[in-house]
């Protein structure tokens, strides 16, 4: 209302001020008066524009970054990611190679003698897709209409690193002593305060001796372990490894005593047991296979419309693909977001006997 009679009494002072000077020539002094009144009027009016503006509250708009661990890059395991779509309940099966044994000539047999049959020189290693998981988020309609910021991108940012940390902790649930015999230290224990760049040496050794891959190797390890490597001055130092891991939170090492990357990871005693320190190996000691969700199929089928879309997704810092499912509520107009991940991980023995699947591939050190 304030500001409707300042617009008012300006237009009608511009008024009186344009109709004065037809004959402003006769009274310029009169002129110049009224269109001081008629600029002030309309500063005044500017004035009180500018302070409605300004009253009126701000939403901040910037979203802080989420409490996120940095994640192992699940492809340093051997991962069978494929965008062809299946069912739950089907079996990857994949074959890792053996060494045949030698024999000598025999006058009789020739070459044949004790030959081994090629499809024995396969190992199977089964994954049986059994695992469905998800993690779904709403966009209420009326919570969308009185947000200045997108909820749905905000929202539904994190998703896909909340299904690939979970797809690497139950990874990690299975780097437990059942599934690989093989233990590093005294007793099969070492101490944080003792995992220093000796200790990790020893570790090479008896991967060696393992016969694990000579490189690809990783090692996955908890936060007492790395504070205490990073302790060592030999691995800081320019004259060894030069880790200095400065501008980093999380503790890094790589190429460092034959293993390509080793990470620290907080939750390591969470997911893989109270009492294991580290989990070391090559490519061939987990087994991850993944295979993308689609439920469209029988509305295709049955000629139904389809009310849900399915799109093609990958976590940027796992590598890890999986499928990300949409549809908006008749009605209510709420929208609803999930990524889904069909998957399931093999680790070493997969619980059998020791020394057969990929047994070797691993090896535990353990804190107690």
């Amino acid at each position: 209302m304030k500001t409707l009679r300042f617009s008012l009494f300006a237009a009608g002072t511009l008024t009186v001020a344009c109709s004065l000077a037809v004959w402003g020539f006769q009274a310029p002094a009169l002129a110049l008066f009224l269109c001081l009144i008629v600029a002030s009027a309309l500063l005044r009016d500017q004035e009180t524009a500018l302070h409605a503006t300004l009253s009126v509250p701000e939403l901040l708009l910037d979203v802080m970054e989420a409490f996120k661990l940095e994640l192992f890059p699940i492809r340093m395991w051997t991962t069978d990611f494929s965008s062809q779509t299946a069912v739950k309940g089907d079996k990857i099966t994949a074959h890792i190679a053996t060494v045949p044994t030698t024999t000598t000539y025999d006058p009789v047999t020739g070459f044949a003698n004790n030959a081994t049959a090629a499809e024995s020189l396969l190992l199977d290693v089964s994954v049986t897709l059994n695992q469905l998981r998800i993690c779904p988020v709403q966009v209420k309609f009326l919570s969308q209409l009185s947000s200045k910021m997108p909820l749905y991108r905000e929202a539904t940012r994190n998703t896909g690193f909340a299904l690939a940390k979970f797809v690497m902790d139950y990874g990690l649930s299975k780097c437990t002593m059942t599934n690989f015999t093989s233990a590093f230290g005294t007793g099969n224990v070492i101490a944080a305060a003792n995992f220093n760049l000796d200790a990790l040496e020893s570790i090479r050794t008896q991967c060696n001796t393992q016969k694990m891959a000579g490189t690809g190797r990783f090692g996955i390890i908890g936060s007492p372990y790395a504070q205490s490597l990073q302790n060592d001055d030999r691995v800081k130092s320019d004259l060894f490894y030069a880790q200095l891991n400065g501008d980093r939170g999380y503790r890094v090492f790589r190429n460092i005593a034959g293993f390509e990357e080793i990470i620290e990871y907080p939750d390591l005693l969470t997911a893989a047991g109270g009492n294991i320190g580290g989990f070391f190996g090559d490519r061939r000691s987990v087994v991850i296979a993944t295979r993308q969700v689609d439920f469209a199929n029988a509305a295709a089928e049955l000629g139904v419309p389809q009310i849900m879309e399915f799109i093609p997704l990958t976590e940027p810092q796992t590598g890890l693909t999986m499928t990300g499912a949409g549809w908006q509520a008749a009605g209510t107009g709420d929208v609803f977001f999930s990524p889904a991940l069909l998957f399931d991980v093999s680790a070493g023995n997969a619980g059998g006997t020791a020394g057969t699947g990929t047994d070797a591939a691993g090896l535990i050190a353990k804190t107690a």
